[in-house]
């Protein structure tokens, strides 16, 4: 006889008898896991003053008013704040971009450029507030060569240009992440004879700068 091999038949357990009914399995539903919220957006933190508008602590906006605003009168005489009797008061673009800033009259008084800011009070507090094309130089101090490069003091006291002066100096601002606007009349007393009228003017020649 041939013994054949038999094959291991696996006993029932204790909790299983030998025909038991299987137990059955509940499947649960799958619920998609919630995800985690999204931290809202802070609102940005505006800032408005009489000369501008700063967004998070940095200047987007400002505003030049003619009737104060000292254009077109040539480098040599031309400042932030000019201190000179005849003008005293007024004051070139950047001026206004600089009052909008918080920086008082009084210190920007006969400064001629932005860049010439430094070692005067109040340096950090300008700096801070000014569009990155305008911060640190490797100095230290306030870099205005973009002002500079986009033409910006020369398109402001350059005799020649007139009312093409404000259009050009909006494509500039622009360019540097900031908005210039202009209020009052254009006709204003301290206006240069081009600048009152409203013609575009077609040369962009003039005086060579000494001051700035």
């Amino acid at each position: 006889m041939n013994s054949k091999t038999k094959k291991p038949v696996r006993k029932a357990t204790k909790t299983q008898a030998k025909g038991a009914p299987k137990k059955k399995v509940s499947i649960q539903p799958l619920v998609p896991k919630r995800s985690a919220k999204k931290p809202a957006k802070k609102e940005p933190k505006i800032e408005r003053n009489e000369f501008g508008v700063l967004k998070n602590g940095v200047l987007t906006e400002f505003t030049v008013d003619r009737s104060k605003w000292h254009r077109g009168k040539g480098a040599d005489r031309s400042r932030l704040v000019v201190s000179d009797p005849e003008n005293k008061g007024e004051m070139c673009c950047v001026g206004f971009l600089a009052r909008a800033c918080g920086i008082s009259e009084r210190v920007l008084m006969g400064v001629p450029m932005l860049g010439d800011f430094r070692g005067l009070p109040d340096l950090e507090k300008l700096r801070d507030k000014l569009p990155k094309a305008l911060r640190l130089n490797k100095r230290g101090d306030i870099d205005d060569s973009p002002l500079v490069d986009k033409g910006v003091y020369r398109t402001n006291d350059v005799v020649s240009l007139g009312y093409d002066r404000e259009r050009r100096l909006k494509k500039a601002f622009k360019e540097l992440g900031i908005t210039i606007k202009f209020v009052g009349e254009t006709n204003a007393p301290n206006a240069s004879k081009r600048d009152r009228k409203k013609t575009a003017g077609k040369s962009a020649k003039g005086s060579t700068a000494k001051g700035r």
